[in-house]
């Protein structure tokens, strides 16, 4: 079952019991373009509201029966208020289509048809979102289901309104990347700009043109007095409303089939009938021509209404853009556009096939019922009972009564009709034959390169990976194998004489001789001898190498150089404990957790020795810890050296220096990072900036979120004489996209930069979150009038949030309780006193300018 969303433009609120007495689909569903109806259907889109439209909502939005589906859960809103943000959306889009847009071209077209849609199709005051069919997949039945998941949806589309707005507010379109779209679970975009680019939507077009009429983007019918007319998406008069029918314009060209007064025409997309209603019937211009019957005869016409054939014809059809089948006195024939006959069929009635397009032949049915077959020459095939005909290049594979053979375009047989099968193999250029004794291959043009003498054959994997050759593994019945390539120089790459045959990689392939596995390449060339029990590339997917070889107890891994290394225990380690480790064997599984087992036994080691800190067992930690590095454990590493960083009665800087100085070296992210703080702070080793920001960038390589958050401080604070509010605002981007709360440092660096729409926006994306530095903040923004209009209440409800933990603010309240909207003398002077006990340097120089 398909699950779609509905959105309507509506003259006003539907009445569920008023709704209910209407009869028939077509009393409930809007028409489309209808700009003096009562309703408009917008669009029908799959399981959402594409965020592209969600501006249409950014008005009060609110919870009613729905026009059609259900009786509960229908979302409307104020449709004047919701154009205006959508067209302030595609305007800020088109100011920085550097940035966000692919196709500018394509996108100003779609807008234009946006905007031109919205002015005079959309004339109704309601915006109305039917999310039944949506909402029933996650329904329990229970009543007010609905209702709850429509408010759901409210507050997602609020939320990310809230963030367009604030986007286009401060004119920074890297902000829509913030919109909760591209945060939730299964979400298909990233970003705004892959969403917005996303060909599926099409600039938003696409999700408009979901229900227009007749599939075309460009018009609608329109009906007046039982006839029909034509209008553009804006809804003006194209066609007068003078046909019986008007048919949709074809993909293949401009003219369009009308009906008037029992005739059939043409009109072209400006609505002009360049083709008068004369003919009895007319079928659309598929080719540079269309078939018309004139006079009760079948003729050809050009775009222009001339005769390209007469219409002489008793009846006619085309076959391809090039030949015509017709009747003429009672004779089946088939002609070209000049009307030269290419084949009489006497005895057909009718012809079946398309010579074009990838099927090149035609079946002549007889009068009697019997078919005879023709290649696209024109030639006979054979008659009688064929059961199939297959095309391979310009040859046919026939099979008849159960034999098969292979016939060319003049009909001549290439393989005789008396093989149990004939398959097309594309990729070996070639065909597959089967006879009672085997199988054997054939190519036409080289003939039988192997005879049908073979239980199987079939396409190595990377058959055509080198151009030129391609592989086929050949079985012999008694279960030999080997490769032959069928390519331009067809010969035995390894002779039908070993055990088997397996691909590794592209370019590689593991061979048995006997019992034992060797690796070789596809060019025949042995890489090993044949000594291991088995050899694995995992399909093509292993990182350590071509292929990983066993035999008991070792592992080798072959490089891509050819030269073979035992296997390290960290990488047997890796191998199991990736996803795809379910393609090794069970035997290859117990060699690598064998290899692996010293890690496994450290990894013991390291949990025990993590429970141990838990549990503040310290001496004991550290004893595990070191259990776990003997045994090659690199996180172990980290985690001793923060034993000795941080736990009260064990702090020893310079060893926890040292050791996450060894772990960072192995490429430990935590330890780099707490080795950059080690650096920045003077912990166990000499204060070294320069240093501390080496380690930082190789901790944010492997995406340590901390070290953004750091490197950040370290361009923002001026303790650390770096400041640099470009390089501040990158790392801090990077954190606040991975979830760290800076959005505060993020505002003041704005705020710093005189940039005040993208501080407000930051600073109170931190006071959702509870900064009381950012309440203050926006609680002098709102008091002197910077980046938003001045409140002085808005600014008191912050002031009174943050002075709590920002003693600062004592000062800013005692100056609101001075002013003429919230005077109060007594209370002014408790919060400048406040101030001047929590040590607050300004404060006396307030209290003087306040009288207080």
């Amino acid at each position: 079952m398909s699950h779609r969303m509905y959105l309507y433009n509506l003259d006003g609120l539907p009445g569920i019991t008023e709704r209910q007495k209407t009869n028939g689909i077509e009393s409930l569903l809007a028409t489309y373009g209808t700009g003096g109806e009562d309703s408009c259907l917008m669009m029908e889109w799959g399981y959402e509201l594409p965020l592209l439209l969600q501006p249409l909502f950014s008005g009060e939005t609110f919870i009613h029966t729905p026009v059609y589906n259900g009786t509960e859960g229908g979302l409307y809103t104020p449709a004047e208020q919701g154009i205006k943000a959508l067209r302030a959306l595609y305007d800020f889009i088109e100011k920085h289509h550097k940035v966000l847009v692919d196709d500018l071209t394509a996108f100003q077209r779609a807008k234009t048809k946006l905007y031109t849609f919205l002015e005079n199709q959309a004339i109704h005051p309601l915006f109305h979102l039917d999310a039944w069919d949506v909402f029933n997949i996650s329904d329990d039945g229970t009543e007010g289901n609905h209702t709850d998941q429509a408010k759901e949806l409210i507050e997602e589309i609020r939320n990310n309104n809230a963030v367009i707005s604030a986007a286009i507010l401060a004119d920074n379109p890297s902000m829509l990347d913030s919109c909760p779209e591209f945060k939730q679970r299964g979400s298909s975009f990233r970003s705004f700009r892959e969403l917005l680019n996303y060909d599926g939507y099409g600039y938003g077009w696409k999700i408009i043109s979901s229900v227009l009429a007749d599939g075309d983007s460009d018009f609608t019918t329109y009906k007046q007095d039982s006839l029909y007319g034509l209008k553009d998406i804006s809804g003006a008069v194209i066609t007068p409303p003078v046909y019986k029918k008007i048919y949709p314009f074809p993909y293949t060209s401009d003219l369009a089939i009308v009906i008037k007064e029992g005739k059939y025409g043409f009109i072209n997309r400006e609505g002009e009938e360049v083709i008068p209603c004369i003919f009895d019937e007319a079928w659309d211009f598929t080719y540079a021509w269309a078939e018309v019957k004139h006079n009760g005869h079948f003729g050809i016409i050009d775009t222009t209404g001339e005769f390209i054939l007469p219409a002489v014809y008793e009846d006619g059809y085309a076959l391809t853009e090039t030949y015509i089948a017709v009747k003429q006195n009672g004779l089946l024939q088939i002609i070209d556009l000049e009307g030269n006959v290419q084949i009489e069929l006497p005895d057909a009635v009718e012809v079946a096939g398309i010579p074009d397009s990838g099927f090149p032949y035609f079946i002549a049915t007889g009068k009697d019922g019997s078919n005879t077959y023709y290649s696209h020459l024109f030639r006979k095939l054979l008659s009688g009972p064929v059961e199939n005909v297959d095309i391979y290049k310009e040859y046919y594979i026939i099979s008849q009564q159960g034999k098969y053979g292979l016939l060319d375009a003049n009909g001549e047989i290439q393989v005789p009709l008396s093989y149990k099968g004939i398959r097309i193999e594309y990729q070996l250029d070639g065909l597959i034959v089967e006879s009672t004794d085997g199988k054997g291959f054939y190519t036409p043009g080289k003939g039988w390169l192997l005879p049908c003498e073979y239980q199987d054959i079939f396409i190595l994997k990377d058959s055509t990976e080198d151009g030129g050759s391609m592989y086929a593994v050949v079985k012999k019945q008694h279960k030999k194998t080997g490769l032959f390539d069928t390519g331009k120089n067809p010969r035995w790459i390894l002779p039908a004489n070993y055990e088997g045959l397996k691909w590794i990689k592209p370019g590689y392939l593991a061979y048995k001789q006997g019992r034992y596995w060797g690796l070789m390449n596809n060019t025949g060339e042995f890489i090993t001898e044949p000594l291991y029990e088995s050899i694995n590339g995992k399909y093509g997917q292993l990182t350590h190498g071509v292929a990983l070889c066993f035999r008991k107890p070792e592992i080798l891994a072959i490089s891509s150089d050819n030269k073979t290394r035992p296997l390290t225990p960290e990488e047997a380690a890796k191998e199991l404990a990736l996803i795809n480790s379910y393609l090794y064997s069970r035997t290859e599984v117990a060699l690598l957790e064998e290899l692996a087992s010293p890690l496994q036994k450290a990894e013991e080691y390291f949990l025990d020795g993590k429970d141990a800190v838990d549990a503040r067992q310290y001496n004991k930690a550290i004893d595990l810890f070191h259990k776990a590095i003997d045994l090659g454990h690199i996180e172990a590493m980290t985690d001793l050296g923060f034993v000795y960083e941080v736990e009260e009665g064990f702090i020893d800087y310079e060893q926890a220096f040292e050791w996450y100085t060894k772990a960072a070296e192995k490429g430990e992210m935590y330890a780099m990072n707490n080795l950059g703080l080690a650096y920045l702070h003077g912990r166990g080793t000499v204060a070294d900036t320069d240093k501390a920001v080496y380690w930082f960038e190789k901790a944010v390589e492997k995406e340590h979120k901390d070290a953004y958050v750091v490197l950040g401080e370290i361009y923002y604070r001026e303790e650390y004489e770096r400041v640099d509010h470009t390089k501040a605002l990158e790392y801090y981007w990077k954190a606040y996209e991975a979830g760290k709360d800076v959005a505060d440092a993020m505002g003041n660096i704005y705020e710093i930069k005189q940039d005040y729409p993208n501080a407000v926006f930051y600073y109170n994306e931190s006071v959702k979150k509870g900064s009381a530095y950012a309440k203050w903040r926006m609680g002098c923004f709102y008091t002197d009038g910077t980046g938003v209009p001045v409140n002085l209440h808005k600014a008191m409800e912050l002031y009174q949030q943050a002075v709590t933990e920002y003693e600062t603010v004592h000062v800013d309240l005692a100056i609101l309780y001075m002013s003429a909207t919230f005077y109060d003398y007594h209370k002014a002077k408790y919060h400048i006193d406040a101030a001047t006990k929590a040590g607050v340097s300004y404060a006396e120089e307030y209290r003087h300018k306040l009288g207080l």
